[in-house]
């Protein structure tokens, strides 16, 4: 389901974001777009980490696959870090050096087979899905190299802000991972508080939501 939103919103902000880029302009809006988008995966992620499993239960999945409740976003977690890289890949494929994208494939790849060998014999399915959002995230820092630092890119796009939801992300689904979120109060004033964060991270250092229109409203 987060691959076909992934490919989806792709599809949505690519042509016009290389359309700016062959033409030289710099695309003032797509980074910002690609957080709006970021936000609503975390909080999508944080979500089906507290309520995944009760889910399950109500439309009568199979017991056996309860199990299933606590992985899955941790993998859903992936597909934010990819989205972060849209905006460089597309950089990459417009300066028509697209062998850039095999190599780091090729590497990303390598990455993941080391990753899987070290961390499965002794964390299991759990050590297969970091081994996935390590190469990502690497694969990510790689189509930031080549795209801004090789080919001269300038994308707009906040990375502190980028990589600060997704830790958030990751220490809100540890802690409950590892039992230190049970209650349903507990659950939800992390989510408001979450929220605010993410609202507070937004209105300082991102604006893509459209806060002046909100204002005007109020």
């Amino acid at each position: 389901g987060f691959l076909g939103l992934l490919k989806s919103y792709g599809n949505v902000i690519s042509p016009k974001n290389i359309k700016k880029l062959s033409k030289g302009i710099v695309d003032k809006k797509t980074g910002a777009l690609s957080l709006l988008f970021i936000y609503f995966l975390s909080i999508t992620v944080i979500s089906l980490s507290f309520y995944l499993e009760d889910i399950f239960r109500i439309v009568g999945v199979n017991k056996l696959f309860w199990i299933s409740a606590k992985y899955a976003p941790l993998y859903a977690c992936n597909v934010m870090v990819t989205t972060f890289s849209i905006m460089f890949i597309n950089n990459i494929v417009v300066s028509q050096k697209t062998k850039y994208i095999a190599y780091r494939s090729i590497i990303a790849g390598i990455i993941n087979v080391v990753a899987n060998i070290l961390l499965i014999p002794q964390y299991g399915i759990v050590g297969a899905m970091v081994s996935v959002l390590i190469s990502t995230f690497l694969g990510v820092l790689l189509d930031i190299y080549i795209s801004e630092k090789l080919l001269s890119g300038k994308t707009l796009i906040n990375y502190g802000v980028g990589l600060s939801i997704l830790i958030s992300t990751l220490i809100i689904y540890t802690l409950h991972y590892n039992g230190f979120i049970l209650f349903s109060n507990h659950k939800l004033l992390i989510m408001f508080v979450y929220i605010v964060f993410l609202l507070l991270l937004d209105y300082y250092f991102v604006k893509a939501i459209n806060w002046d229109k909100i204002k005007n409203k109020i």
